[in-house]
């Protein structure tokens, strides 16, 4: 499988385990709309509108699951020497998180600059746990090289 396809999937995965933070950090009163539901409601709700209304969850859902695919083919296109880094997959899913608050999120009329201090570092928590699983897959920086005549090491 290529890189591409391997990230995208992790992508996915990311984006899966952040919709379970998601539903604590909603119900404990910490984010009060998710970015993906603040994007269907209130930036295209012309869209979400042509989608019954029982499966309006779902298509929020897969929305963020697609998204997640294309961050994760992005990140495939970080150079290998920093994507291996074990800090590229947090910093880059904190980087996506400040592309969408700073150029995103204006164009749709979202309501962004109104968040919390406390709302932004869930936020922030879910996009750095995002990134965890991105480059989770990232290993071969980091498994256990034997050099021809030398000792095991480890490399990155």
């Amino acid at each position: 499988m290529s890189d591409l396809l391997r990230t995208a999937a992790r992508g996915v995965l990311g984006a899966m385990a952040m919709t379970g933070v998601r539903r604590i950090t909603v119900d404990l009163g910490l984010v009060e709309k998710p970015p993906p539901e603040e994007i269907a409601t209130e930036g295209a709700p012309a869209l979400l509108a042509k989608v019954a209304p029982q499966h309006r969850e779902t298509a929020i859902e897969l929305l963020h699951w697609g998204t997640g695919a294309m961050g994760g083919m992005g990140f495939a296109m970080v150079p290998a020497a920093l994507r291996h880094r074990r800090w590229a997959g947090p910093v880059y899913g904190l980087a996506i998180l400040g592309v969408f608050e700073a150029a995103i999120a204006p164009r749709l009329g979202l309501g962004t600059t109104e968040r919390t201090a406390t709302e932004r570092f869930a936020l922030a928590a879910d996009h750095v746990l995002y990134g965890l699983v991105l480059g989770s897959g990232e290993g071969s920086a980091h498994e256990l090289t034997v050099p021809a005549g030398g000792s095991i090491s480890r490399s990155g």
